[in-house]
This record gives structure tokens, sequence and C-alpha cells, in this order.
């Protein structure tokens, strides 16, 4: 999938929330409104490092 199709499929889903990234992927492992908690739950569900990202409310492209 092209990133931005991806990036509007996360914002649909996870507008405003932090997810886990399962590292060198696009698998969102777990989602919340805590940065900590989030980072947590990926952990318990496998994932030693994953990569945490605050997905945005809207998509505005950025070229510079």
């Amino acid at each position: 999938m092209c990133i931005i199709g991806s990036m509007q499929n996360l914002i649909k889903k996870f507008g405003g929330k932090w997810v886990a990234l399962k590292p060198d992927t696009d698998k969102v492992v777990a989602s919340g409104r805590s940065a900590n908690g989030v980072y947590k739950e990926a952990q318990k569900r496998g994932v030693a490092i994953p990569t945490l990202f605050k997905v945005p409310t809207k998509y505005i492209p950025y070229i510079g």
C-alpha cells in the first residue's frame, strides 16, 4: 500500500490517538490515548520495542 493510502486509513481508524507499530512494518499492534499505555500494551503483545506514532486528525501533505 502506498504511504498516502496507509496514512489515510490510519487517520480514519486512529485519528488523534497513539499507535504502536511493529518495527519495519505498518501493522498496528496497539492504540490508545496514552503513549505509555500503548507502549506497554504492545510489549504485552510480544513487540519488545514498538514504534510509537501519534496519528494526526487530518491529512495535510507537506513538501519542503
